[in-house]
């Protein structure tokens, strides 16, 4: 008979004749049991269907008849269903377990549904009822010296203080599930490897990254290669911990590893835990590999999948997408995902929690009675957001600024209007090409777009003249580096600063005949070394009034040849690996470098502009001689 057809049949006789002490409900129940052990193993695709309908029959069942064929069933019910996503349901069952657990003396049946509700229910957000049945789970294995329940208390308990931001505490309960593993202990290897992982977790939420990657490797070298849905689903979080941490370290290859193996894993015990677990790695390696927007969207995506389906891994991928635009520097995207998050975690933890971790001698906590602990963090966490949020309008403000001036800048010399926007963009590549971190390749990006604001003093008549300069004119022209230093002095805001060291040295060669002050190698700025560089494969590949435009390669080999003449050598060697990099990777390199400039509204209004500008050339051409002095007017 199949599953199917034993579970109608149980259905059946709980209707006919419920009492559990039925002959006919021991034998269904003795024939459901090694079927349902199967299906925990490898889960079919109608598996929870058919634990839903015995998880119900067997609630249905009166009386303490069969019990520990009962309790058995009932467990293997819970645990399909708490790793298939449907939490509320396991807890229900394994409540019903437990109290069938209590009316029929079963003290180790009692310790695993204890267990089973205080996972599930921390996982929903009622971490204050998890820790009190992960606490009463760990006194009955403590009274009844079971060694292997001790150490999944500490360990479960281990888990709800990473969740609930206690660091701290979540080691110091792994270091006590660690102690109670014995080298005879059956399970030896997997019990340190749990204790390890939660570990790694906690070591990587407090910054101690490097002894995260020690933990975590370790934790999955003492994990064997799943054979069921169950260790599956064990592994997938070992493995997730580990890509957490690989990329806090920067190493993007090694995670892109670890994630390729998890989803082979995922399709192996394909279900939506699994599945949701293996798109959030694919999306967090496919972020800090460099395509931030590809891998938000797979992130964004897990969660549309997973709300209203799972909860626990939904509640995860908003917590994981909050850190991800947080780190990207998008502020107001991770302050609308905390609040989604706070809207569907109904966080319920307040004095049961409390007092729960004083039972426990966890002490200094901010938790004041009839407050959230998870609000109060959270509440921290959404001030600092917004604190964000405040000042990226600031920001936006003082970039709005900047693009401004850089638009009058250039406004005469370049006729497309993206010079500017492609210097920035190649100064910022350079930088982060040479390891330096976002925000200051942000604000080189800025600054680099200034680097000719000087030009303004500079009369057209010569900035535009197609012929070989006089000396005096060269010498005009030279003055643009201190003009722009000078406009540019003075300033509290950062990107300036660095743009008038960039307005006054950009121009500086590195073999001190540059100017203005012929400033020497390393005396020369850093961020000027790089603009320098920039500006001047721009110009080369555009053209000037004086100079004709030349093919990338052909900038390139100049390029090269002034390395050490003109240009920082080692500066030189990383800016013609990029450049070739890019020109091979993108059809059209102009498109690429000017993105910014396209999407700017200020290179609309630049067309305008240099139209009223020409008109007043023109009017100004056209009219009259004024009236010698005198001359009535009428």
């Amino acid at each position: 008979m199949s599953i199917s057809e034993l579970s109608m049949t149980l259905e059946r006789l709980t209707r006919i004749c419920p009492q559990s002490s039925d002959p006919r409900v021991r034998e269904v129940l003795s024939s459901l049991q090694p079927h349902s052990r199967e299906l925990l193993v490898s889960p079919s695709s109608n598996a929870t269907v058919y634990f839903r309908r015995i998880g119900s029959s067997l609630i249905r069942l009166r009386g303490g008849g069969n019990a520990a064929l009962r309790l058995g069933l009932l467990y293997d019910c819970c645990h399909h269903l708490y790793l298939m996503g449907c939490t509320i349901e396991s807890i229900r069952l394994a409540e019903c377990g437990l109290d069938l657990a209590k009316r029929a003396g079963n003290p180790s049946d009692l310790r695993r549904f204890m267990s089973i509700i205080g996972i599930t229910s921390a996982e929903i957000g009622d971490r204050g009822r998890g820790v009190e049945y992960h606490t009463r789970a760990l006194a009955l294995s403590t009274t009844l010296q079971d060694r292997q329940g001790e150490h999944i208390s500490w360990s479960n308990l281990s888990v709800v203080f990473v969740d609930s931001g206690l660091y701290s505490e979540a080691i110091a309960c792994s270091n006590r599930a660690l102690d109670l593993v014995g080298p005879e202990d059956t399970d030896a290897d997997d019990n340190r490897a749990r204790a390890l992982n939660n570990s790694a977790l906690a070591l990587l939420l407090l910054g101690e990254t490097i002894r995260a990657e020690a933990f975590a490797r370790r934790a999955l070298d003492l994990s064997v290669e799943p054979r069921s849905h169950q260790s599956a689903v064990v592994r997938l979080v070992r493995e997730l911990n580990l890509i957490m941490v690989l990329v806090a370290n920067k190493k993007y290859s090694l995670a892109e590893t670890h994630a390729r193996y998890v989803q082979t894993l995922a399709s192996r015990f394909p279900s939506p835990r699994t599945q949701g677990t293996a798109n959030l790695c694919d999306g967090l390696v496919t972020v800090y590999r460099g395509d931030s927007e590809a891998g938000l969207a797979k992130v964004e995506s897990v969660a549309a999948t997973l709300k209203g389906v799972m909860i626990p891994l939904y509640l995860d991928s908003l917590s994981l997408l909050a850190r991800l635009y947080g780190d990207l520097d998008r502020p107001e995207d991770a302050l609308r995902v905390l609040r989604e998050f706070l809207s569907q975690s109904k966080l319920v933890i307040s004095e049961s929690f409390a007092r729960q971790l004083l039972a426990l001698g966890v002490r200094g906590n901010p938790l004041v009675s009839g407050e959230k602990f998870n609000q109060i963090e959270h509440a921290k966490l959404e001030s600092e957001l917004r604190a964000r949020v405040a000042e990226r309008e600031v920001s936006r403000s003082r970039q709005e600024m900047l693009e401004r001036m850089a638009v009058a800048a250039d406004i005469r010399e370049d006729i497309s209007g993206e010079h500017g926007y492609r210097v920035g963009r190649l100064s910022a590549l350079l930088a982060k090409e040479i390891g330096w971190d976002r925000d200051a390749c942000n604000a080189i990006d800025i600054a680099a777009r200034l680097h000719d604001i000087g030009k303004i003093g500079i009369p057209e008549k010569i900035l535009l003249d197609e012929k070989t300069l006089k000396e005096a004119e060269k010498h005009f022209i030279a003055s643009h580096t201190l003009v722009g230093a000078e406009i540019l002095s003075k300033s509290d805001i950062p990107q300036v600063r660095i743009a008038e060291e960039i307005a006054r040295c950009h121009h500086e060669w590195w073999d001190g005949s540059g100017y203005p002050r012929q400033l020497k190698g390393l005396d020369i700025p850093r961020v000027a070394r790089i603009v320098a560089l920039a500006d001047a494969f721009d110009a080369m590949t555009h053209g000037r009034p004086y100079a004709l435009a030349i093919s990338i390669p052909e900038a390139l080999d100049q390029i090269s040849g002034l390395r050490g003449r003109q240009f920082d050598p080692e500066l030189t060697d990383y800016f013609l690996a990029l450049v070739r990099r890019l020109a091979a990777a993108n059809e059209d390199l102009d498109a690429y470098l000017g993105k910014a400039a396209r999407n700017s509204p200020f290179l609309r209004a630049r067309a305008k502009i240099k139209e009223l500008l020409a008109q007043g050339r023109d009017s100004t051409a056209l009219s009259p001689s004024p009236p010698p002095p005198g001359t009535p007017l009428n």
